[in-house]
């Protein structure tokens, strides 16, 4: 390495000039070279810890974001590794090329995976990481695992648990062996697996690894789940949610709605299914996870195809698409096209059909052919990168030999220097340590102001989540609760004026729990983009089942983010003017257009309907007074234009300004 090869330098120099001197000279020669090598280890040793941190640092930033978006997780992880490279360490050299792996498997780039495992491999036998190169094991097993390769995936998983059985790390051996379960339930060898599982329970309760006790008890609800015993897989889920909920790990949260919503699905409860479901859909939108959402839309597109709610399937999968497009989730795309291809086949439009399924394989064989290519090219780039650091080597090497001559001729001359050299070397020592000092002081400083901005950010958030979830479980749980009182009572209702007030009661209740939820949905978020407004408007518009007579276009060339506020009271606007139109336009075709143009957005909601003469409008009719309440707030302008006869059209425009969007 790097360090060793300069302080074996410095000895042998030092062995060399003691071996020619007399006892006075070596004395003086001893102090100089002794407090230079000192100063050196000491200057060295002080920039590769701050180095440290910062490599430590940027590997945490890139976890951040993994799922978020691996594309700025791919550069932060490339920027820890050139920082590690740089400073020679192998540990964290290692740590940060284990994160471009993860960063390749997430994106199911699986080849290029495999070989940055493989040179972790070889670089933790170099540097002795023994414990690195098991859980780079563990990795590898995944990737064969994903590929349906479950032979060598097991295999891996075994090599790894006898390294971590060996170092008696009991967290790496839980972990493996809740991998090698779920390999076994791949395997549809449920008995095994839930042995496994078992096993892995044990030691996490042991160690009190809360986390992984939840992921085990997630494991063996897809146990139960595939046994078909639903009611237990349910009491494990709940358990699991309890823990995930204290250490707020929403990510984990998604996979236990998702699978909740499937047990409802199974038991015919489609709206519980769907709520689930919709759940894990705005913890996704919250952490910025786009793919991850776009997955989620697409489970929630089969869950109505399968109840034959198609038109709501369609709409599901057309979100799934947009976000899947945003991301570049190729693979996705691919199923998408294919589920459509089914929907279009279920609906008799065969001709889509034909269309989308075709789009579906020819995505499938380009991802087959650029995978491999890439592979190819990375193992020629990785092969010519190795040939020119292994002539760059050779070079130095005999660049230190001629230097190491040229001073074997001058130490003399070096040696009558060496008292001035000493008080020289002394105040630069003093000067840099001052400078150092302040250096690092200023360092911690920043990381301090850093972590105590995130740490407010967190309990903002956290505060933010905590009071929509009471919003939701209590006044959205006592909604429900007196709507379904009301359908009861108006049920047993014999007079008919009355029961259909009742009845009007109780839909009130539940159109407040839903602007409750889409409150609920803003309160959640930091930022909203356009796209997320554009989407929630589309889903606004599907549950008015107006035929096909809505459309809602996207009229901006780049994205538009803004304050939860404003996107609300921009939803808010919409709907207002949508069901103003629905109630009194008797239109034939309405269109809500978003527009973003020199740094301001419009919304632009016509109708072709009946229209009315503005005049005879009144500033309390229209619910035009709490329009133009919403858009003053954000330095806004409404407009309200109507023709008898030609329809109606209400345009707002605000600006999007720093207070608009942050």
């Amino acid at each position: 390495m790097k360090k060793d090869l300069l302080t074996g330098g410095l000895f042998h120099f030092k062995n060399i000039m003691y071996f020619h001197t007399h006892s006075i000279t070596r004395v003086m020669g001893k102090i100089f070279w002794s407090v230079a090598f000192l100063l050196l280890l000491s200057l060295n040793g002080f920039g590769q810890k701050t180095d440290s941190l910062k490599v430590r640092e940027l590997i945490g930033q890139s976890f951040a974001v993994l799922y978020a978006d691996p594309a700025q997780a791919n550069a932060i992880a490339k920027e820890a590794l050139q920082k590690a490279i740089d400073i020679d360490e192998c540990l964290l050299i290692a740590e940060s090329m284990n994160l471009l792996g993860i960063v390749y498997d997430v994106t199911a780039k699986y080849d290029s995976a495999l070989a940055k495992y493989e040179e972790i491999v070889v670089l933790s036998d170099k540097c002795d990481l023994e414990v690195m190169k098991a859980q780079i094991y563990n990795n590898i097993g995944l990737i064969y695992w994903n590929t349906g390769e479950l032979d060598k995936a097991i295999g891996y998983y075994t090599k790894a648990l006898s390294i971590f059985e060996k170092h008696e790390k009991l967290k790496g051996i839980s972990s493996t062996l809740s991998n090698i379960g779920l390999l076994y339930t791949e395997k549809d060898e449920l008995v095994k697996a839930q042995e496994y599982h078992e096993r892995a329970l044990v030691l996490r309760e042991q160690t009190k690894d809360w986390y992984g006790v939840s992921v085990s008890y997630v494991n063996l609800a897809n146990i139960y789940m595939a046994h078909k015993s639903f009611d237990s897989a349910r009491t494990y889920l709940y358990a699991a949610s309890r823990i995930k909920d204290t250490l707020n790990d929403l990510r984990g949260l998604t996979i236990i709605y998702n699978n909740l919503g499937i047990i409802c699905q199974n038991n015919n409860k489609n709206d519980s299914a769907e709520y689930y479901l919709r759940k894990s859909i705005s913890i996704r939108r919250g952490l910025g996870e786009k793919r991850l959402e776009a997955a989620d839309h697409f489970t929630l597109g089969y869950f109505f195809m399968d109840a034959k709610a198609y038109d709501k399937a369609y709409a599901q999968l057309d979100t799934a698409m947009t976000l899947a497009q945003e991301t570049g989730a190729k693979s996705l795309i691919g199923r998408i096209y294919e589920r459509y291809g089914r929907l279009d086949t279920l609906t008799g439009n065969y001709k889509s059909a034909t269309n989308n399924m075709i789009k579906y394989y020819e995505i499938e064989r380009e991802l087959s052919g650029i995978e491999k290519e890439k592979a190819f090219d990375e193992i020629q780039t990785r092969y010519q990168t190795e040939k020119k650091e292994r002539q760059l080597a050779e070079s130095k090497v005999e660049l230190a030999t001629q230097e190491l001559k040229v001073r074997q001729r001058t130490v003399w001359a070096a040696i009558l220097l060496a008292v001035l050299a000493l008080l020289i070397v002394s105040g630069i020592y003093v000067y840099r340590q001052q400078r150092l000092k302040q250096k690092q002081l200023a360092e911690e400083s920043r990381l301090k102001e850093q972590l105590a901005r995130a740490e407010l950010n967190s309990r903002i958030q956290e505060e933010r989540v905590r009071i929509s979830r009471d919003l939701h479980d209590h006044i959205g749980s006592q909604l429900t609760v007196i709507s379904s009182a009301v359908d009861n009572i108006a049920f047993t209702e014999k007079d008919e004026q009355k029961k259909q007030a009742l009845y009007s009661i109780a839909d009130s209740g539940r159109e407040t729990m839903v602007q409750l939820r889409d409150t609920i949905w803003a309160m959640n978020q930091k930022v909203i983009d356009l796209d997320t407004l554009v989407a929630k408007t589309r889903e606004f518009t599907s549950r008015l089942n107006l035929n096909g007579n809505v459309e809602v276009r996207r009229n901006a060339n780049d994205d538009a983010d803004m304050s939860p506020a404003l996107a609300i009271n921009i939803y808010r606007i919409v709907q207002e003017a949508t069901n103003n139109a629905v109630k009194y336009a008797g239109f034939t075709k309405l269109e809500i257009a978003f527009e973003k143009q020199n740094n301001k957005l419009s919304v632009k909601v016509e109708d072709d309907g009946r229209g009315f003469v503005l005049n005879d409008l009144s500033e309390k009719g229209y619910g035009l007074i709490n329009m133009k309440e919403r858009v003053r707030e954000f330095n806004g302008n409404l407009e309200l234009n109507s023709t008898p006869g030609k329809g109606t059209t209400v345009k707002v425009e605000v600006p999007l300004n720093r207070s608009n969007y942050v």
